[in-house]
């Protein structure tokens, strides 16, 4: 018998609200201009994207370490530890300094990987394919709503920003009741919570860009933002995949037996 699938972890989803806390304000005027995205712009996002790619490619790399070595990262010094480094790279205030913001991204990004390594770790048991699956399946999802951010309407999508605050509050409510009383996670908080961050990615990305044309040139902490989107769709989407594989197997299980009967 497999384990049960495992529940997005509430740490997680604390981080993912306290990057929230460092959103900067959106600014309503621009809400109405629907200008062309810029050369400089788009130098800008290539930069963001890359470093969302190394992002993930250190985390991966460090959850399969960690597991492989038998290393379990979810203990309170990792989440301490991991949070501390996104709040570093929030306040740190020397935005020109690069190489420092790269380095910070990349710690933070590694102890997200030794975060994620006992979750991992229950995934490959269920099936070893799970955790190559939800990569794949995770950066399809974000590269298509990307996309669909980048060709709509400029800041046409803006407008829900209050609703996903909303949404991720109760998503987080619901984690730390999860954590009193002991229950599974439900299907509306699982498949409402992948919702909820491919919203976010739309919206972030749309606020990249709005921030980069503004002048703002600090690609990291933009990288941050999507690449902890990346993570919550990639921790769901594996879940879903975990549970479909229990199911085929209780299925199996029973066709099994009754056959033979």
């Amino acid at each position: 018998h497999h384990p049960p699938p495992p529940t997005p972890p509430l740490r997680q989803q604390m981080a993912s609200s306290m990057w929230q806390a460092f959103q900067s304000p959106v600014n309503f005027e621009a809400l109405f201009k629907f200008n062309d995205i810029s050369p400089r712009v788009q130098s800008h996002l290539a930069a963001v994207y890359a470093t969302l790619a190394g992002g993930v490619l250190v985390t991966t790399a460090s959850a399969a370490a960690a597991v492989s070595m038998g290393v379990s990262g979810g203990g309170l010094l990792s989440f301490l530890a991991t949070l501390g480094l996104l709040i570093w790279l929030g306040v740190q205030g020397d935005k020109e300094n690069t190489a420092k913001r790269l380095a910070i991204y990349g710690a933070f990004t590694a102890m997200q990987g030794l975060m994620l390594a006992d979750f991992a770790a229950v995934i490959t048991y269920i099936d070893r394919s799970i955790p190559l699956t939800a990569l794949l399946g995770t950066t399809a999802v974000f590269a298509c709503f990307a996309a669909f951010a980048l060709l709509s309407r400029r800041r046409s999508m803006l407008y829900l920003g209050g609703v996903l605050s909303s949404g991720l509050t109760i998503l987080v409510l619901l984690g730390f009741l999860r954590s009193f009383f002991s229950f599974g996670v439900s299907s509306l908080e699982l498949y409402g919570g992948l919702a909820l961050f491919v919203g976010y990615v739309v919206f972030d990305t749309q606020l990249v860009v709005e921030k980069a044309d503004a002048g703002s040139t600090d690609f990291v902490w933009h990288a941050t933002t999507l690449y902890l989107d990346f993570i919550n769709i990639a921790i769901r989407i594996a879940i879903v995949l975990a549970r479909n594989k229990e199911d085929n197997d209780r299925r199996k299980a029973r066709r099994d037996s009754a056959a033979r009967t």
